[in-house]
């Protein structure tokens, strides 16, 4: 099926695996590699596909089109109908696939033009007529047992089909609704980092620490680790990172804020890191040591050049909270502001790539607040939820003022606290939690833990501390308030810390990792390790619920988790409705240098 009108192009595919291999036309040039897919210039192995104009399968003429490269991505673990996924090595082509259906989506006409494939080696090739556009290609392999469930899938947007072009593509495949470890591994291990998307759909990682376990002594149970300047960029076409310079100073515990010109502005940070370890063992605690100064605090990223440059008038600030607004700024809020001590600040700052300036004060001081802008489609200023946060003197018969709100362009009196963030109801302020914006403008705030059970300015220590499954609903948007459901059924599947929670497209919102269960064997006042398991919150039933492989639902059968435990992690949506989740922190004392994507299950024309 396609829309009428307009020239037609034809996409190839073929999966020629003959030694030695070479398309005619001269448009690809190939090598077959040693488990039969076929060897890009990186070395991965891929399977390739050609948008030609004629019909036939190696035509020649002066159309152009697409030179489409698949490289799949290496499962976590063998699955029980196909023992190659025990060695399936990132690029390989995976076993178990009977067809596949490549998806040519036009938005501008509306339409979408598929095709279905045999996945036979050796196959001659097949074509889809499609006219000269735009469109977001997709990829979607069918199981060989059940051939109606899709369990590989890939997409690549913002593709044009020209005459007398052709247009290089590649298309990174993961397992559908699972996670799938990245072609390459990151450059850095890096935990406490920061991550923010590239115009083009790359990934921007920045700053964070490489090690938890060695460093100089601080004093009792206490060590100063130090942060990284290095930067790498994730490409999700081909699943590799690259190294991308460095900042001016070395940071963790900071943030980095994707303009609406595509400029990331990289803001405060701690230079060295204090990690407090109970006796007896159990989960570290993390308070900066030395912060970022003054004349380094902010820097910007320019993803054309690849360069750092320094940006004036922003304060020392770490752990806390940055968001961009629909103005085209960024604004920071709280975080810690002394070196060696726990003590949040009240100060809102507001700037962008040219510098910084003081914007007003909250009406608390807040460390480690989760914050995200609700304002309505179409708002020219943002509004922001200020959420939680090391509120001084709260604790567990103390709610404090949980949370406020900010508006942009309000200057001095621009923030505000609607009475539904007074209530006592809302529970225990917390930090470490995670935030995210739905699609009908509510906020979810989901996990944390309490305040009182962290480490004080004087360095004491407090505990028992523990993570949390309890779940906030705000709707300041709307009329409801804040909604704080009592039934364990509506709470998280898996009390979490310094977890992430991201949109996913279809509303849902994906949340990974976090210090989570109890070690049963620890003594120690904090004892709680990086966790694997995942779950997805579902607003239309407003539950969490788990995942399960594709077609395979339901009690008895396999729980999805990542491929690594991770908390202080990252986990950044991509352009085609995938999430990267990157580093973190493994245990109380390894950082990781993984990456894997997790796919959410498309529709049957390659849709989220």
């Amino acid at each position: 099926m396609r829309p009428g009108g307009g020239r037609h192009r034809s996409l190839k595919v073929g999966f020629d695996c003959a030694a030695g291999g070479v398309v005619r036309c001269g448009i690809v040039k190939r090598e077959t590699g040693k488990d039969g897919g076929v060897l890009n210039r990186r070395g991965v192995v891929v399977w390739t596909a050609l948008l030609l104009a004629a019909p036939g399968f190696c035509a020649c003429d002066s159309s152009g089109g697409f030179n489409v490269r698949l490289s799949f991505g290496q499962a976590k673990k063998a699955a029980s109908s196909c023992a190659k996924f025990q060695a399936n090595k990132a690029g390989s082509t995976p076993c178990g696939i009977s067809k596949f259906r490549l998806c040519a989506a036009n938005a501008a006409a509306g339409a979408v033009i598929y095709g279905d494939y045999g996945a036979a080696e050796g196959e001659p090739g097949v074509t889809l007529e499609v006219p000269p556009g735009d469109y977001a290609l997709s990829f979607q392999g069918y199981d060989a047992e059940r051939e109606d469930l899709v369990v590989w899938c890939g997409r690549a947007l913002g593709l044009s089909v020209k005459a007398d072009e052709t247009t290089q593509v590649s298309m990174f495949v993961a397992r559908c609704s699972d996670f799938v470890f990245t072609a390459g591994a990151m450059k850095t291990k890096r935990a406490f980092h920061a991550a923010a998307p590239l115009p083009d759909g790359r990934v921007l990682l920045t700053g964070g620490v490489g090690e938890l376990d060695s460093g100089e002594s601080c004093g009792n149970a206490c060590t100063v680790v130090s942060a990284q300047n290095a930067a790498e960029i994730y490409d999700p076409a081909t699943g590799e990172f690259e190294a991308a310079g460095a900042m001016s100073a070395p940071r963790a515990f900071h943030t980095a804020t994707t303009l609406a010109d595509g400029t990331v502005v990289i803001a405060g940070g701690a230079e060295t890191v204090r990690v407090y370890r109970f006796p007896g063992g159990g989960t570290p605690m993390f308070v900066p040591d030395t912060l970022v100064d003054s004349s380094k605090a902010a820097e910007a990223f320019d993803p054309e050049s690849k360069k750092f440059k320094s940006v004036s008038g922003a304060g020392e600030r770490a752990m806390h909270a940055a968001v961009a607004t629909r103005g085209g700024k960024v604004v920071l809020v709280g975080g810690v502001t002394e070196e060696g001590a726990f003590a949040p600040s009240d100060s809102i700052e507001v700037g962008d790539a040219k510098g910084f300036s003081a914007e007003t004060q909250m009406s608390t001081p807040r460390a480690f607040a989760a914050a995200a802008d609700f304002s309505a489609p179409g708002d020219a200023a943002s509004t922001v939820l200020i959420w939680g946060g090391n509120v001084p003197g709260a604790g567990e018969g103390n709610a404090g003022i949980f949370g406020e709100v900010w508006s942009e362009g309000g200057g001095a009196g621009s923030t505000r606290t609607p009475a539904a963030l007074e209530d006592d109801v809302v529970g225990l302020p917390l930090f470490h939690h995670a935030a995210a914006l739905l699609p009908d403008q509510r906020v979810i705030v989901a996990g944390g833990m309490f305040v009182k059970d962290y480490i004080d300015k004087d360095g004491s220590l407090f505990g028992p501390a523990e993570p949390l499954r309890k779940v906030r609903l705000v709707d300041l948007a709307g009329t409801n308030g804040v909604t704080v459901p009592e039934e364990a059924a509506y709470e998280l599947r898996y009390a979490r810390a310094m977890h992430t929670a991201t949109p996913l497209p279809d509303g849902r919102v994906l949340v990974t990792g976090g210090f989570s269960a109890r070690t049963p064997s620890c003594k120690a006042p904090v004892c709680f390790d990086p966790t694997d398991t995942v779950e997805v919150f579902i607003p239309i039933s407003e539950i969490f619920d788990t995942l399960h492989p594709a077609g395979l639902t339901g009690a008895g059968n396999p729980l999805i988790v990542m491929g690594k435990a991770r908390a202080g992690h990252t986990a950044t949506p991509l352009p085609d409705g995938s999430v990267l989740v990157a580093g973190g922190a493994s245990s109380g004392k390894d950082v990781e240098g993984t990456a894997e994507v997790f796919s959410p299950l498309p529709t049957a024309l390659g849709q989220y």
